[in-house]
């Protein structure tokens, strides 16, 4: 299983909180992908997103994959 982590770059707790779920995740076998809301991924297949921040990076995120 292949999941997303979506981070609001803007806020550090959310990156380091990234960092640390991606280090858990990675640990019970699954492959992550970060999203800090500059890298260019939108390419990437994934089974579900975990999104860290406020509503802004919730609807951003939303719109960005709603197709997936």
């Amino acid at each position: 299983m292949k999941i997303m982590i979506v981070n609001n770059m803007r806020l550090a707790s959310t990156m380091e909180m990234g960092n640390r779920i991606a280090s858990t995740l990675r640990g019970q076998g699954l492959d992550i992908l970060i999203d800090s809301s500059s890298a260019d991924i939108t390419s990437e297949l994934f089974d579900a997103i975990i999104v860290l921040g406020g509503d802004g990076t919730m609807i951003r995120t939303a719109r960005q994959y709603a197709d997936r």
